[in-house]
């Protein structure tokens, strides 16, 4: 029983470089379908259309290695917000949300719930303390604006990426005008713990800090087991 409920909450996320070259892209398009090559060569900027070949082929081969359906045959919908699902004749519950900033992506997946991750790389323009008197709550803007320079940057970071991964699980897409809700406690602004939000029986967590980097992971539960991983590319 305890194995069963620790698999019902298990939260895999993979991280991965979208730097491509000829090889890989060669490599990677033999995943996808005729739709997806189509769209891919839609993205006028080479690189746009190299990451979306190297995040949809990999996010494929994720969710054949948890259902045991071949990648080539595994077929994607989009869901009226822009959330892509899993095909629902194929039969199987298997939930999934990816993100990427820059050339880093990441993917979570999860066999029981829905789930939205979403990561940010820092920009240097970013001014911590007028974007969360315009974006956040009252608190949360106060805590902000007692800390050290730095630290604002990392706390707007990790509110921002907790409310968009929030957003991507409920299926909504991030709204900049539904930002206000408080996810914060004080003392809880600047570590990794879970938040579970009661009423929605969500819970939110921000990931391991990478350098000027931030990124978190929500799903429907009160609870997550988190495995990170590393993707590694086939071929360099």
């Amino acid at each position: 029983m305890t194995q069963s409920l620790n698999n019902s909450h298990k939260v895999d996320i993979w991280r991965f470089s979208l730097e491509a070259n000829d090889n890989l892209i060669e490599y990677y398009s033999q995943f996808l379908n005729q739709c997806e090559i189509n769209q891919a060569t839609s993205y006028a900027n080479s690189q746009r259309r190299a990451q979306w070949i190297i995040s949809r082929a990999v996010l494929k081969l994720l969710i054949e290695s948890k259902t045991n359906i071949q990648a080539n045959a595994i077929s994607l919908l989009t869901r009226d917000s822009g959330k892509p699902c899993l095909d629902s004749n194929e039969n199987i519950r298997c939930e999934f949300n990816l993100s990427h900033s820059q050339n880093t992506a990441v993917i979570a997946i999860s066999m029981h719930h829905p789930i939205g991750i979403d990561i940010q790389f820092w920009r240097p323009s970013i001014k911590p303390e007028e974007f969360s008197k315009r974006f956040f709550s009252t608190e949360e803007h106060q805590v902000i604006c007692s800390l050290s320079s730095q630290a604002k940057i990392d706390a707007f970071y990790q509110l921002w990426t907790r409310k968009e991964a929030l957003f991507k699980a409920i299926g909504d897409g991030i709204n900049l005008n539904n930002l206000k809700f408080n996810l914060i406690h004080p003392t809880l602004v600047l570590n990794n713990d879970n938040i579970v939000l009661n009423k929605s029986n969500y819970c939110v967590n921000s990931l391991p800090k990478l350098d000027h980097c931030s990124w978190a992971v929500a799903i429907k539960s009160d609870r997550m087991l988190i495995n990170l991983q590393e993707w590694k590319h086939p071929i360099a």
